[in-house]
């Protein structure tokens, strides 16, 4: 969908959200953090998927809108075609974390949190990689 440029000293993500008014919302927002850089987005669980793999992105963004049943094998995908990518969840059910962690993600978050919980989220994921997240 959109893809943009690489940066090697940002930190690239790539978005997935089935709503495209969620995907531009979490862009607008990532894109003002200091050294993001949102390399990809995608509308469903195969493209993000297919663009993880072939970006290697260091954060995968999936809004997984109460889908339990794509939301885990999307994430063990996503590890398993590309290992070093980070993968934070979203999802309007809190009891969607235990699946989602059990699967990999490196974070959960509910929909409707401040935006400084992502930014933690990005952080805490990040930072054993040594990559940094700044507004």
């Amino acid at each position: 969908m959109g893809e943009i440029p690489s940066d090697a000293a940002a930190i690239r993500i790539v978005l997935a959200a089935r709503h495209v008014t969620v995907r531009v919302g979490f862009k607008e927002f990532l894109s003002s953090l200091d050294g993001v850089l949102v390399v990809g987005e995608a509308g469903d669980c195969e493209e993000a998927v297919g663009l993880v793999a072939r970006l290697r992105p260091d954060v995968a963004v999936l809004d997984c809108n109460n889908a339990l049943d794509r939301c885990p094998p999307t994430v063990r995908e996503i590890k398993r075609r590309s290992p070093g990518t980070r993968v934070v969840v979203v999802d309007l059910d809190p009891a969607a974390e235990p699946a989602a962690r059990a699967a990999g993600a490196d974070a959960f978050l509910l929909k409707g949190c401040p935006s400084s919980q992502l930014v933690e989220a990005l952080r805490s994921a990040l930072e054993p990689h040594g990559k940094s997240v700044g507004r």
